[in-house]
């Protein structure tokens, strides 16, 4: 009974107090634009500023039609409902969206699987960016990491031109249209006719 009585002893003995909290103010938080107008959420994902805008994938559904249809878009934003906008139209595969260079990247499918693609955040600057398999199957484009003024990513491409050789490589670009192969052991990939 001891023991008891000095753990019982011991937790009356702590005093509470009462301090005084520093003045803070709730961060304000504002819709800048509902891009579906109406009850249908847009689905906004994979924000990425780039020249004092911000970025994004969206759904917008077009209610209007006997059976509404939902498109994707890539859309910019400064901030405000005058200012957020439709870049491009897009997949519902568009996915892995950054920045490098002045210049916004992203995987979409094109038809053929999934492509690198480039955006100068216009609709006409946007386009596929690359394509080491010529169109004829899915690159499958993956690991993309941004380092200085260029990205590297894995990518399978046909080699020596020959369909029935695939392989998975590193490449690495400065977002020209120039492209550079990593791995030195074996015979960098040409541009598909």
């Amino acid at each position: 009974m001891s023991v008891f009585k000095s753990i019982r002893s011991r937790r009356h003995q702590a005093r509470l107090s009462v301090e005084q909290l520093e003045q803070r103010e709730t961060p304000a938080v504002s819709l800048v634009k509902d891009v579906n107008g109406g009850a249908v959420h847009s689905n906004p994902r994979e924000f990425v500023p780039l020249n004092n805008l911000v970025y994004f994938f969206a759904t917008i559904d077009d209610v209007q039609q006997p059976v509404p249809v939902s498109e994707h878009f890539l859309m910019r934003t400064d901030g405000t409902a005058a200012g957020t906008a439709v870049v491009a139209e897009v997949t519902v595969d568009a996915h892995k969206l950054f920045a490098c260079n002045g210049k916004l990247f992203f995987v979409e499918n094109d038809g053929n699987g999934n492509e690198v693609w480039v955006s100068d955040g216009t609709a006409a600057g946007t386009r596929k960016f690359y394509d080491p398999t010529g169109d004829n199957f899915s690159s499958e484009p993956t690991g993309f990491v941004v380092s200085g003024n260029r990205f590297y990513y894995a990518s399978t491409y046909i080699a020596d031109n020959d369909e029935s050789i695939q392989d998975r490589e590193v490449f690495v670009s400065d977002g020209t249209d120039t492209h550079l192969f990593v791995n030195a052991n074996t015979t960098p990939p040409q541009e598909p006719n």
